[in-house]
């Protein structure tokens, strides 16, 4: 169990069995875990999807219960995406990444995803499989909108284009619009 020491002179005695420890880094600590039970701050919630760990959270915090939300809508092994730049080409959410990272490996086993699009307090979710496709296969005005990013496929060598059909599409802004969030199922928009 790893803890702040606050947190352990506050704990008292532990079970037998268990050992209470300090300083001691989550990326050091999970891989020799069979679970990985915390309060669901972003850190180590990527930290144990990251090492494949299985996560009981707990939350306190409104981001911790949006990002346990997140993490136990994903499933074990589906893909979760929070792409930093997108582009709607009309029909497909298309985003860039090198074609040896871990979301692509992946896709090739799962083709669907979640993408998560905006903040923890203005969120869309938008589900769907998802096609590889190379850059060059995308109409010019769509890769022009990668001209000055850092994934450039006309510049960085190694770069694939991950395109995502919407089948599903949440969207609520705070907890109150929680109830009819889901705007789009089965690829066909509700309303």
């Amino acid at each position: 169990m790893a803890v702040g020491r606050d947190d352990l002179e506050r704990l008292g005695p532990v079970p037998d069995g268990v050992r209470a420890v300090t300083g001691v880094a989550l990326h050091q600590l999970l891989p020799t875990c069979s679970a990985l039970i915390h309060q669901g701050g972003f850190g180590g919630t990527l930290t144990g999807v990251h090492h494949g760990v299985p996560q009981l959270v707990l939350p306190q915090l409104p981001d911790q219960v949006f990002g346990a939300a997140r993490l136990a809508a994903t499933g074990p092994d589906g893909p979760h995406m929070i792409p930093p730049v997108f582009a709607w080409d009309g029909t497909d959410l298309v985003m860039m990444t090198k074609r040896g990272s871990r979301t692509v490996a992946n896709l090739r086993r799962a083709a669907c995803a979640r993408a998560a699009l905006g903040t923890a307090r203005d969120v869309v979710l938008v589900d769907g499989p998802v096609s590889l496709r190379e850059p060059a296969e995308l109409p010019g005005r769509i890769r022009a909108l990668f001209d000055r990013l850092p994934l450039n496929p006309d510049r960085v060598p190694g770069v694939i284009a991950l395109c995502l059909r919407p089948e599903r599409i949440s969207a609520w802004r705070g907890l109150p619009e929680i109830p009819g969030r889901t705007v789009m199922s089965g690829g066909d928009w509700l309303g």
